[in-house]
C-alpha cells in the first residue's frame, strides 16, 4: 500500500510501519541456512522482530494507529 510515496509492510496493534519510499519495498533478510525473504514476510510470519531493522539501520517511518 502505498501513501504519498510511502509503503506500508508491517503493523501491530499499535503501530504502523512504512518504508520512506516505494523503491525500499523489497529490502530482503538473508538467513543463515540461506534462505531469503522480503523483511516484510518475514515479519508476518514472525521470523524476525523490528529490532532487527533498527539493529542494522534500516530506514522506516513508524506511525501510531
Amino acid at each position: 500500500m502505498f501513501k504519498n510515496g510511502e509503503y506500508k509492510f508491517f503493523e501491530n496493534e499499535n503501530y504502523a510501519y512504512y518504508y520512506p519510499t516505494q523503491k525500499t519495498k523489497l529490502v530482503n533478510v538473508w538467513f543463515k541456512n540461506g534462505d531469503m525473504m522480503t523483511v516484510e514476510d518475514a515479519l508476518k510470519q514472525g521470523k524476525i522482530t523490528m529490532d532487527l531493522l533498527d539493529k542494522y539501520e534500516i530506514e522506516y517511518i513508524k506511525k501510531s494507529k
